[in-house]
């Protein structure tokens, strides 16, 4: 059963049972088990409202930022290969990626080659400035630069990158943080469905004759996710057909069988 679920049904039981206050106040071993559920359901409230409701946004926000980190890797990786394919294949190799690939990366995957092209692109750049002027049997040498690589281009990646590392980094914080809650939520949840079926079902017994309609309001309270907790903690029972027993040919079969087999 879902959470939600289970959870309006801690608050329909609360809501009913607060109405009928005076109705069971003085059956003191019902009112610690009633204690102890309003003390569980406390701390559910509080960590529902801890729970971040930025994550979702937020991991949106960093596939965003995924694509717009490949969208300016890709022509660096590109620049780089066909250089290198002419110059440096070691080059060519590193910068050989695949774009689909990077989308369905793990974060550190994806970081960890941007920044190798990040670093390995800014240094060729470095290197074709400097060599610019130089010149070979009166024609410039070729550099990377010659290829179609900018500053821009660099420029745009690196901001790119580090942008999509921030925002990768915070989406792990709170995921973290959400695992943790969610943790704390399902050993209450247990604890709460424990204390139901030990105290408060068994005590409601003492008010089904004497307090018929509080006893019902709880009983239907309760079926709001007890059925769907009932039903679950079930393993189906698979049908079984009784096995009848084959009967053994008679004589008569028998002498029919062997009129078959002769003719």
């Amino acid at each position: 059963m879902k959470y939600e679920e289970t959870k309006q049904m801690f608050e329909k039981v609360y809501e009913n049972l607060e109405k009928n206050l005076e109705k069971w106040n003085t059956n003191i071993a019902f009112k610690d088990a009633y204690d102890d559920f309003v003390r569980n359901l406390n701390k559910l409230r509080k960590l529902d409202e801890k729970k971040s409701k930025s994550l979702g946004t937020n991991i949106e926000q960093k596939n965003n930022l995924l694509i717009l980190l490949t969208d300016n890797v890709m022509p660096v990786a590109t620049v780089m290969e066909v250089y290198g394919n002419d110059y440096d294949k070691k080059l060519s190799k590193t910068a050989r990626i695949s774009k689909n690939k990077l989308l369905k990366a793990k974060d550190s995957e994806v970081l960890d080659k941007c920044e190798e092209i990040l670093k390995k692109g800014r240094k060729n750049y470095n290197k074709a400035v400097k060599n610019a002027q130089k010149q070979k049997n009166g024609k410039s040498l070729k550099n990377i630069a010659s290829y179609g690589l900018t500053e821009e281009m660099v420029n745009e990646l690196e901001v790119s990158y580090k942008k999509f590392k921030k925002q990768s980094e915070l989406v792990k914080k709170l995921t973290r943080q959400e695992n943790k809650i969610e943790q704390k939520i399902k050993v209450l949840v247990k604890k709460t469905i424990l204390l139901f079926e030990t105290k408060l079902d068994k005590l409601m017994e003492l008010f089904k004759l004497k307090e018929p309609e509080f006893y019902k309001l709880f009983s239907q309270s309760r079926k709001i996710g007890l059925n769907k907790i009932v039903n679950e903690n079930k393993s189906p029972i698979k049908s079984v057909k009784p096995q009848t027993k084959k009967k053994k040919p008679g004589k008569r079969q028998e002498s029919k069988a062997r009129a078959i087999v002769t003719t």
